[in-house]
């Protein structure tokens, strides 16, 4: 039986997500302001905790109703069959939200919320060991919503656990490093495929690279990691054992074409292999140490994609005027795509190159960027 899931993303970068939901056969995608609702059986649950890039989290919307005061929010909490997805002496982590309702008080919402799941298990349930309930935002515990909007309650439980960038491989960054799921994003929106050669030139932490690289082997991004719903009563482990075995057989051997990442610092790179090496594509990208403006670029790269240096980092407008030049040099077509803060958008004007758009905006660690783009196809 489908049910509806919510999975978030960084607000403006929602058209990568329905992407991919829609690429995994999510049924009924529909784009909102942070995310992707769709619906889905189980097994798509399962499929997508294993194989989306972009999302941060997905949730499970577990009901929903009229609540005009905090008696009826507790009587339509209470009266739903929790036990079909929570096990009793299950450790509960409620997060409460309200706008535009005459239910205001964040703690009032709690209140009612937590009565109403902890009466139903005692009360409703003998027998059955009471939920426990805790202030602390623990990752062993399982993380419910509820949310109000116009009176109406919404109550979703969180899916994932840990929050799915966390790939587990980046235990070294840098200054304003990129998220996996934002990296993931970008390739996605500008429509970069395997096959197509990649370059980095002011790689950082090679976030970018080694999301490319792991996009190119198949390789699934929440692989060989553990997820909140696997506690949920009605987990089937074995389905989600098939899936994830089915999932870890495709991965390739080998990329389809180069991907390269290069940076000026010699400590920056040794941290950027060792990242590589984590993500297990350390020997499939190439690593070397120049100068972006100096870098070479073989005729197999179709995309130079990177996310240079801005904000509190150093030679802002130096590094920009080197990624461009490097660009508007190459002798062969290829896309440019990067970031840059909003508030400096002059300075990519300042360059009078037309072929650049800006695809979107977005916050990447608390600032505002937008992602500037010259696809593939507008190439000299």
């Amino acid at each position: 039986m489908a049910q509806t899931y919510f999975a978030s993303i960084q607000p403006g970068l929602e058209e990568a997500l329905l992407t991919e939901i829609r690429r995994l056969g999510g049924k009924r995608p529909r784009k909102v302001y942070g995310g992707v609702e769709f619906d889905a059986a189980r097994k798509t649950l399962y499929a997508a905790h294993l194989q989306l890039a972009t999302a941060t989290r997905i949730w499970l919307r577990v009901d929903e109703f009229r609540a005009r005061d905090a008696g009826e929010l507790y009587r339509k909490t209470r009266r739903f069959e929790w036990e079909r997805l929570l096990v009793g002496g299950e450790t509960i982590h409620l997060r409460a939200y309200s706008s535009n309702s005459r239910l205001y008080h964040t703690g009032k919402i709690a209140d009612a919320v937590i009565d109403g799941l902890r009466d139903r298990f005692l009360e409703d349930l003998p027998g059955t060991p009471a939920l426990e309930f805790t202030d602390s935002a623990d990752e062993e515990a399982q993380l419910l919503m509820a949310r109000l909007d116009e009176d109406r309650c919404q109550l979703s439980l969180h899916a994932s656990g840990p929050l799915l960038h966390r790939r587990g491989w980046r235990t070294e960054s840098g200054e304003a490093p990129l998220r996996e799921t934002i990296a993931a994003a970008i390739l996605e929106l500008i429509d970069w495929q395997p096959g197509q050669g990649l370059a980095d030139p002011m790689c950082g932490s090679a976030t970018i690279p080694i999301e490319a690289a792991r996009r190119a082997l198949n390789y699934p991004p929440g692989l060989n990691r553990s997820f909140a719903f696997q506690a949920w009563k009605n987990f089937q482990p074995a389905r989600f054992a098939e899936i994830a075995d089915e999932l870890g057989r495709r991965i390739a051997s080998e990329v389809p074409a180069p991907i390269l990442a290069t940076d000026r610092a010699e400590e920056v790179l040794k941290r950027a292999r060792r990242n590589a090496d984590r993500a297990e594509v350390g020997e499939h990208l190439s690593f070397s140490q120049s100068l972006a403006k100096d870098t070479s670029i073989p005729e197999q790269v179709s995309w130079l994609v990177t996310n240079p240096p801005y904000g509190a980092r150093l030679d802002e407008d130096n590094a920009l005027a080197e990624l461009i030049g490097l660009w508007r040099g190459l002798s062969h077509p290829c896309g440019l795509a990067f970031l840059w803060p909003c508030s400096r958008r002059d300075a990519v004007y300042g360059f009078k190159e037309k072929r650049l758009t800006r695809l979107t905006s977005f916050e990447n660690g608390g600032l505002p960027v937008d992602l500037w783009v010259a696809p593939l196809s507008e190439s000299p």
